[in-house]
């Protein structure tokens, strides 16, 4: 690429990445082909990279491809100087990361939707390790059993149950771990933190980080005082 940003050579890749031709990319420059959202950093890592303030940057930026389609891009850019300094043109390596952003933008929507349904959902929410420790609960589990999500962290689900009620979630939890159901469904009774009783009805089940072995339990919780 010239000081002015202009196409000098460009790769087969760079082609198929882009969608010109290598005849149309020498006709345009960096900043034709470039997001107009992402421009103004690239600019400005330009303008480090001319002052010598570093030697070469990588930043991820969307270009345009010929069809108008804007695509996510790797780029690491260097300076080739001559011997008194002086640069002679910039030396840019892309690699086409489409892909990998699509999936990361879908999954950071997915993430907002999940925290969405989650903080404002009626029925309580909780979700413990595979001791029964918490390690998050929604604001409607924490008004039913009346302890914030930070009072709970590293306390177990059953210190809240009633005593009586114990076995049989217990039992249920023994036939969840060994896959005998896929989830369970029980009535038993939380000790609020005032003290009184509080009727709820659970649906439990497993969470699986991946496909080896359950990491989470996630507990529906509704009150049927």
């Amino acid at each position: 690429v010239g000081l002015d940003g202009r196409f000098l050579r460009a790769n087969d890749k760079l082609c198929e990445i882009t969608g010109y031709t290598r005849e149309e990319l020498l006709e345009r420059t960096f900043q034709d082909i470039t997001h107009p959202d992402d421009l103004d950093e690239d600019l400005t890592q330009v303008a480090r990279l001319e002052a010598g303030a570093v030697q070469t940057y990588t930043m991820e930026k969307r270009y345009l491809r010929r069809d108008g389609t804007p695509i996510y891009v790797n780029l690491s850019a260097s300076a080739v100087r001559s011997l008194d300094g002086r640069i002679h043109h910039f030396v840019a390596i892309v690699e086409d990361i489409t892909v990998r952003r699509t999936a990361e933008d879908a999954l950071r929507r997915s993430e907002h939707r999940f925290r969405s349904v989650f903080e404002h959902a009626a029925t309580g929410i909780a979700i413990t390790d595979i001791e029964g420790r918490y390690t998050q609960c929604n604001p409607a589990y924490e008004r039913i059993v009346g302890y914030a999500e930070a009072e709970l962290q590293g306390r177990t689900f059953s210190s809240l149950m009633h005593p009586d009620d114990l076995p049989e979630n217990a039992a249920a939890l023994a036939r969840l771990m060994a896959g005998e159901l896929p989830h369970y469904e029980v009535e038993n009774r939380y000790l609020h933190k005032s003290g009184r009783e509080v009727w709820v009805r659970k649906f439990v089940s497993l969470l699986y980080e991946d496909a080896s072995a359950p990491s989470h339990f996630m507990a529906l919780v509704t009150d049927i005082t």
